[in-house]
């Protein structure tokens, strides 16, 4: 298999590159698991938690083998009992709260990608994270979480998803600036290609080279340059910007952006652009900005702020789910309606063994669903207010997610128990009924469910009332 290839001596340079490459992807991959046949408890990475992915409990002789012995045979759930006898209390927890499903196979995925999905950005994620903790560094603090509250800081700045990652790389001090160029071992000239009298990093390059300064002077931000050129790193410089007024924010990243395609533009042979160019380029930018944003609003529709009614011959099941991540437990609420928007059916309940809010949601949509096949009914909507679970319920996206097995059951259950199921979205004050009976759940204490049928419950009559079309 090539996932066992080894290095042996006197292999080539290219086919030892790629095997270290292989070695990267080990060490990301993990198993979501189906029956739980191909996994082995102790050797594989199948544990959605930490770096190894692997359980912390010692074998100490036991006889497991495979994570299929873990499971009720006939139940096709976690044996309880079992898994709480086996591993410690740490482990248990994780691994009851892991979805399973009879019948589905163990599938390997990405565990560095929320989506379960490989891709070049998580896996230079990983590799950071293995080179700091092999130099003991913090370069990239990818080891801590500060690298990761910069990444969602950045993702919120208002500026195109390119030059999102040219901050997150200026973050990382990863640009191909001619001193990292020769830390690599590569021969080459490392003077500074705009003013040729210093060696080019990124601190020179962006805040200290002799032109880059006029440029910020050009644009009254000598005061913010100043504050940024005494930070001791790239990643302090970048959390700095980010913690400047909107409007300086933004006109600081365009200058950084203009100035590093100004400084490519230069080294690829075309004339070095003046002061005033760059500062062009720069307000060029921020009025096309201005511009979007201005057409966003005006194009921006009304939103829906109200539960709408099915169509005729339809009727609508929203589900809302609950999570404590403190204690590991959640719970679920569903309602069904008709078209002219009267109460069917509702449920609501405790729950344990949950991973995530959208673990809770996902649990939800399958009660409404099971409650809908036992009212007889074959053309339903469902209705979310979460955004993923309305993607993964409608496409193959999550599919390798750690909720993967859940999303996919749900899928088999729309599609063969229902001549037509859709999947929608809505704002939270179109699902306040749902929200409601969740917490009605979360309180009762019982894992047991509550089902109520033709009569609402007290507690949501209100909620429903208003719900009618033509209420105030």
């Amino acid at each position: 298999m090539f996932l066992k290839q080894e290095q042996k001596k006197g292999i080539s340079y290219t086919w030892r590159n790629v095997l270290k490459g292989l070695h990267l992807l080990k060490e990301g991959l993990i198993w979501r698991i189906g029956d739980g046949n191909q996994v082995n408890i102790w050797v594989d990475p199948w544990i959605p938690r930490g770096e190894t992915r692997r359980v912390i409990t010692p074998r100490n002789g036991s006889l497991l083998h495979k994570v299929a012995e873990l499971i009720d045979p006939i139940t096709g759930s976690w044996d309880c009992r079992l898994v709480r006898d086996t591993f410690l209390q740490e482990d248990a927890d994780c691994i009851l709260a892991i979805p399973i499903q009879e019948g589905m196979e163990d599938t390997l995925a990405w565990h560095g990608d929320p989506k379960g999905n490989f891709s070049v950005k998580s896996a230079y994620a990983l590799a950071s994270r293995r080179r700091d903790h092999h130099n003991n560094a913090d370069a990239s603090s990818s080891i801590s979480g500060r690298g990761e509250n910069v990444w969602k800081s950045i993702w919120n700045v208002n500026v195109t998803n390119k030059i999102k990652m040219f901050l997150w790389r200026l973050a990382h001090n990863s640009h191909p600036v001619r001193v990292n160029i020769a830390r690599r071992g590569i021969k080459i000239e490392t003077l500074c290609p705009m003013c040729f009298r210093l060696d080019e990093d990124g601190g020179h390059l962006f805040l200290k080279c002799k032109k880059v300064k006029q440029v910020w002077r050009c644009l009254c931000l000598e005061d913010t340059r100043t504050l940024l050129a005494s930070k001791a790193s790239a990643l302090e410089v970048i959390e700095s910007i980010l913690t400047l007024r909107e409007e300086t924010k933004i006109k600081v990243v365009l200058l950084l952006w203009c100035w590093w395609s100004a400084r490519n533009k230069t080294i690829q042979g075309e004339r070095c652009g003046s002061t005033e160019e760059v500062c062009n380029t720069v307000a060029y930018h921020l009025m096309n900005m201005e511009k979007l944003q201005i057409g966003k609003s005006a194009r921006a529709p009304p939103m829906n702020l109200k539960w709408q009614p099915p169509p005729a011959g339809f009727y609508k099941i929203n589900c809302d789910g609950s999570y404590r991540a403190k204690s590991g437990l959640g719970s679920w609420g569903c309602i069904i309606r008709g078209h002219d928007g009267g109460f069917l059916a509702a449920g609501a309940g405790a729950l344990t063994g949950i991973s995530s809010a959208l673990h809770a949601e996902s649990v939800a949509c399958m009660k409404g669903l099971e409650l809908a096949v036992f009212l007889g009914m074959q053309n339903v909507m469902i209705e979310t207010d979460a955004a993923i679970l309305k993607t993964a319920l409608t496409s193959q996206e999550y599919d390798l997610s750690a909720l993967g097995v859940v999303f996919k059951e749900i899928r088999s259950r729309m599609f063969s128990e229902f001549a037509c199921c859709i999947v929608s979205k809505c704002q939270r004050t179109c699902n306040l009924v749902a929200d409601c009976l969740a917490a009605h759940g979360a309180n009762s204490g019982d894992v047991d469910s509550s089902l109520w049928l033709d009569h609402a419950p007290d507690f949501i009559c209100n909620l429903v009332s208003g719900d009618v079309p033509g209420a105030a």
